[in-house]
């Protein structure tokens, strides 16, 4: 029986549709009138207190604020939100047309059916509508600008007086407006809830009038006070009734277990002799009977020793078995808990997914910032705040560890109740004896002590208690999360992430283990094939291209992968390769390469200049830094003037360029003139000034390191090893094959033929990997020519009449022969008679195929693998690239005519120029064979 969808909460689709980036489907905008523009209007009933939409914008600090307020014009300034998070001033930049609903809510200042709240997410703060009131279909959505008197308004204007606050962080507005004539106050409300924005006056028209506004403003806030402190009281009400229940249940097991355990100790003493008292000794309410032990093993888990065995668990005998930490803090009641089949929805590696009543942050009314902040209080702290404030806050959440002395025993994990978020050290027990009336709690109850159900719904609670503590800690910034296995050493909390199924946290790298065997996973659900692929489940902005979005999230989960998913413009990098590149296999590599080139690049400018943005990367007064930045990603040496990655310098400088343009495209599209200014003009200083900055000392550092390198060729007896190697496996595993059709002499058959035609032919590992089916079956094999055929020698037409030809695709899309001989062609026949049989999809194309997924082998995989097995002096020659330049080399020994040279160099793939240039190696022999013995005949007089 299908399980019925819980509801999300209002908090819950809110972030959801954060970490998306989507807006509800239900809403349009509507143009008004020429006076008022364009408004969003509901399209479906709204419940009360639902969400709306997200104000959505660029977070920026208020040292950028400034600057863009002198770059903007009046109706851009108009979307410019400043408001105040952990102590900062916070600017939203919505001026960008980006299609959101929020910056397109007008005000209503009278009568508004929406207000604006704030939710921290992952450590950033966001800005969200909901809903006050029930909105009936066809209504326009509104909400409240602020007290500021704004042309549209025929009311008497209002001033601001300060009031004091109760120590909840709030939103401070700051004045936003060029015009304003006078100074004025602002109001800070009193809160004993959720903190609020309180709003400074932001219009041109605002006046002194001081009382008509604050009289209905105190009537508001008071109405709201009254509110909260009844909702707290009834928390309060129910929590002190939970923890009464509780304590007296508590004290009744107490008693009841060591009545138990004296009377068992008074048998055994009767029947065996005087109990050994061991170093812990018996303590009151502390010590269990043998049933009550083994019941408590089978009913509470410990995470440690595995995810689903509980039979490791034992007490601490050196301290006291309390249901809470003696260190712990006071938890705040959570009034609404998320189930654990809402996660589904919300993002894999999200640990915000859900926010208590006490961390929403709701505000009241809005600042338009329309003139420049004071710039007398602004220092270099600020410049950098958003980006200390954010790698505080992470750093300061860490995963529970195991201790690390053997003085205290690891089995002394705690885990938090779903229902009064206190940390237990037996949750079970704590469940039955505090929580029985709870339906999950019951239903879990109903089945036997020792019965794998109750187990899986106890072991469900105690994810979905740890989860709900987990987000708390998450919002607040500040606390350990719980993981199901604890790490062996305290780790930062970005190295988690949690089950979109159970709401279990565990590591990334362990993530992917976990969700192919969940319990709680529904047989829906399709078993994706790989490790990474779990990740794919995060949601996607609507802007950005599906492919690139899979491309970005089957990356290694790391700082780098974070930062490619959260920049826009790194992702267009890679839509506009995408979209520039033939569909192969290899693109998707390329471009996820060059993403994390950005990405890295980012990070170090991050850490050691101003710049926050892929955007601030671009812009010509931020060159210098980017020039630091890369030289410091690429480790540059300043007294040697040469690079540690010379390379990724140039590739940086090359991605760079194309940024340009992208930011420069997107600027023209939205409107934003000064910004694509600004990135035209970074394309022309990047032309005539990166070359003497970061180029010529990179290509010195590659040049340089090419001198005195020692160019190996594979020697001619361990080709000839190789050669009788591969022939004598081949025969041996087509036997194999033959009586035993299976996935290991199916891949050793495959592995051997591969290695066989590129050492016969001489071509790039890369190309022959990749030969489809289709060109194999379809290979030319009519009968030649006569005419050509009586051109030859007899030893020619012998050969011609001996070999197979299959064109394949070779480097820069052109065509290249492979030659094949009669052995060959047996072994690749055999392969794709028994493709069925050996489990190889449908849906792979390669003739070289992999079972059971949808790539080939690697022919320089192979390669590695018989040049160590076939016995040779050198294995680590033996590789295509050196076996092409040992061809190319003896051609030269071999004095070959021009044409049979040009020959040569088609059938390798590559024009004659490259031939000469770079396949002649070694060129050291020939030099110090020549140009020696030139010299001696000079001084002996000889000629």
């Amino acid at each position: 029986m299908s399980k019925r969808r819980t509801r999300l909460s209002p908090q819950a689709e809110a972030i959801q549709f954060i970490l998306s980036g989507r807006e509800k489907p239900c809403f349009k905008v509507k143009c008004i009138s020429d006076f008022k523009g364009r408004g969003v209007f509901t399209c479906t009933p709204i419940e009360k207190g639902s969400f709306v939409a997200e104000y959505r914008g660029e977070l920026i600090s208020r040292y950028e604020l400034d600057k863009r307020q002198k770059k903007y014009t009046e109706k851009q300034n108009a979307f410019l939100f400043d408001f105040e998070w952990n102590n900062s001033a916070w600017c939203i930049d919505a001026s960008r047309e980006d299609g959101s609903l929020g910056r397109l809510v007008n005000d209503c200042h009278k009568s508004p059916n929406c207000k604006m709240r704030r939710l921290t997410v992952q450590g950033k703060p966001h800005l969200c509508l909901f809903a006050i009131e029930n909105i009936e279909a066809e209504t326009e959505i509104t909400y409240d600008y602020g007290d500021s008197q704004w042309p549209w308004r025929n009311l008497a204007p209002s001033g601001m007086i300060q009031t004091q606050h109760s120590g909840d962080p709030e939103v401070s507005e700051r004045p936003s407006s060029s015009f304003q004539q006078a100074p004025s106050g602002m109001i800070q409300t009193q809160h004993s809830g959720d903190p609020e924005v309180s709003e400074r006056p932001s219009s041109s028209f605002q006046q002194a009038n001081h009382s008509t506004g604050i009289a209905c403003f105190k009537h508001v806030l008071t109405a709201e006070q009254l509110r909260v402190k009844q909702r707290l009281q009834n928390l309060k009400r129910h929590h002190d009734c939970c923890e009464d229940r509780y304590e007296k249940a508590e004290k009744e097991r107490i008693a009841r277990e060591r009545q138990v355990t004296l009377s068992l100790v008074t048998r055994i003493n009767d029947s065996v002799g005087p109990p050994s008292v061991d170093d812990g000794g018996f303590h009151d309410g502390n010590s269990t009977s043998p049933n009550d032990q083994i019941s408590n093993d089978m009913t509470d888990e410990s995470s440690d020793a595995t995810d689903y065995d509980d039979a490791n668990y034992v007490p601490d005998s050196s301290g006291n078995s309390s249901d809470t930490s003696s260190n712990s803090r006071d938890l705040k009641i959570i009034d609404n808990h998320l189930p654990h089949k809402v996660f589904k929805e919300i993002s894999l590696g999200m640990a915000t997914a859900h926010s208590s009543d006490s961390t929403n942050s709701s505000l009241e009314q809005r600042s338009f910032s329309s003139s420049k902040m004071s710039s007398g209080h602004c220092s270099s702290g600020i410049i950098c705040s958003d980006s200390s404030s954010e790698k505080t806050l992470h750093s300061s959440i860490n995963v529970t560890s195991l201790p690390n002395t053997a003085k205290r025993s690891k089995y002394n994990k705690k885990q938090y109740c779903l229902y009064c978020s206190k940390a237990i050290s037996k949750l079970a027990r704590h469940l039955e004896s505090a929580h029985s009336t709870q339906p999950d709690v019951a239903k879990a109850l109903s089945f036997n002590k020792r019965s794998r159900e109750r187990k899986d719904l106890l072991r469900s609670l105690k994810k979905r208690g740890n989860f709900n503590h987990n987000a708390t800690v998450a919002s607040s910034g500040d606390g350990e999360m719980v993981a199901c296995r604890r790490p062996t050493r305290v780790r930062q909390s970005n190295d988690f992430s949690h089950c979109k199924f159970c709401q279990g946290l565990y590591a990334r790298d362990c993530l992917w283990r976990h969700v192919r065997n969940c319990p709680q996973k529904s047989v829906e659900v399709e078993t994706r094939v790989g490790r990474k692929r779990i990740h794919i489940d995060l949601p996607k902005a609507e802007t950005v291209h599906e492919a690139v979005w899979k491309i970005a999230c089957e990356m290694n989960q790391d700082d780098i992968s974070l930062v490619v998913r959260s920049e826009s413009d790194i992702l267009s990098l890679g839509e506009s390769m995408y979209n520039g590149r033939k569909p192969n296999e290899k693109r998707n590599d390329y471009i996820r390469q060059k993403m994390r080139e950005m990405a890295r690049l980012l990070i170090a400018a991050r850490a050691t200049t101003p710049l926050k943005t892929t955007e601030d990367l671009v812009m010509p007064s931020n060159f210098p830094h980017v020039i630091q930045a890369v030289r410091s990603v690429a480790g540059y040496d300043l007294d040697t003037n040469s690079y540690k990655t010379p390379s990724l310098a140039l590739k940086l400088g090359h991605s760079l360029a194309k940024v340009a343009g992208i930011v420069q495209c997107n600027a023209i599209i939205a409107n934003r003139n000064v910004i694509a200014e600004s990135a035209k003009q970074f394309a022309t200083l990047y032309e005539k000034r990166w070359a003497e900055s970061i180029s010529s000392a990179a290509l010195g550092t590659l040049h340089q390191a090419k001198w005195n390198k020692p160019h190996v060729l594979p020697f001619t007896q361990d080709v000839h090893l190789l050669h009788k190697f591969l022939a004598t496996e081949r025969a041996k595993c087509m036997k194999d094959l033959e009586e035993d059709p299976n996935i290991k002499s199916f891949g050793n058959l495959a592995q051997v033929t591969l290695t066989q035609v590129v050492l016969f032919n001489r071509r790039r590992q890369g190309e022959v990997s990749k030969i489809e089916l289709q060109a194999f079956t379809s290979r030319n094999r009519t009968e030649l020519n006569p005419d050509i055929m009586t051109g030859l020698t007899e030893f020619e037409r012998k050969v011609a009449k001996y070999f197979d030809r299959v064109e394949i695709r070779g480097k820069r899309s052109r065509m290249v022969p492979v030659l094949l001989t009669p052995d060959m062609i047996a072994a690749m026949d055999l392969l794709i008679k028994n493709r069925n049989e050996c489990q190889v999809h449908t849906e792979n194309v390669y003739l070289f195929a992999r079972p059971c997924v949808l790539s080939h082998y690697r022919g320089s995989d192979c390669f590695r693998k018989y040049s160590k097995q076939c016995g040779a002096k050198n294995p680590e020659s033996l590789t295509s690239t050196r076996l092409r330049k040992q061809v190319a080399t003896l051609s030269t020994v071999l004095n070959l005519k021009e044409n049979e040279m040009d020959q040569l160099a088609t059938f390798l793939g590559h024009d004659i120029r490259v031939h000469r240039e770079f396949y002649r190696l070694p060129e050291s022999t020939l030099q110090l064979a020549k140009v020696s013995k030139l010299d001696s005949n000079g001084k002996r007089k000889t000629v």
